[in-house]
């Protein structure tokens, strides 16, 4: 039972953050998720108490991966090239894995009122990973790490963004080899 409650909980979450990336948060009802992910919508609310209980799943969910995905290639003790290359194609292989998480969380951060919570919420964990990217370019001796991460970072961002937009037509895996 277990099991069948997680896949059905995972299906509410793919099926809301498919609706929300296209058409906002506000604009996107718990009755419009419910009836897309085959259950009522007072069903829905013995998975989530509300459609921020949701939301914060869905962002949680995928920060949690994330944090996991970057905490095991930083311990490794490797050189710190192969550990942004790793990094690198880790970035891309979750962007492709699952491009409606990816699209959602653009969508949030043009949202005003959204995007202060999910500022709010994920602060900590960007300036730890931003404190990752200078400490790699700090190893490679390059001349001003901190820009060098923020301009890198800035460029992961606007490959994502063109991926979303722009799908098969993208030439990812050439950008992806490009950033290495």
């Amino acid at each position: 039972f277990e099991e069948i409650r997680q896949n059905r909980k995972q299906e509410i979450m793919e099926t809301a953050m498919k609706h929300v990336g296209q058409q906002g948060f506000h604009n996107t009802s718990i009755s419009k998720i419910a009836k897309e992910a085959g259950v009522s919508k007072g069903l829905m609310y013995n998975y989530f108490e509300s459609k921020e209980a949701l939301l914060d799943a869905i962002l949680f969910g995928a920060a949690d991966d994330k944090k996991v995905a970057s905490q095991s290639i930083s311990m490794n003790e490797i050189p710190p090239k192969q550990r942004l290359q790793m990094m690198i194609e880790g970035m891309f292989a979750m962007v492709e894995r699952n491009l409606h998480h990816w699209k959602l969380m653009m969508s949030l951060s043009l949202q005003d009122e959204i995007s202060i919570r999910v500022k709010e919420k994920f602060a900590t964990q960007q300036a730890e990973g931003m404190q990752q990217f200078i400490a790699l370019f700090e190893e490679m001796e390059f001349e001003n790490p901190q820009l060098e991460a923020y301009f890198f970072g800035s460029s992961l961002t606007g490959v994502i963004i063109q991926y979303i937009h722009l799908k098969e037509a993208y030439p990812l895996e050439e950008m992806k080899n490009y950033l290495i």
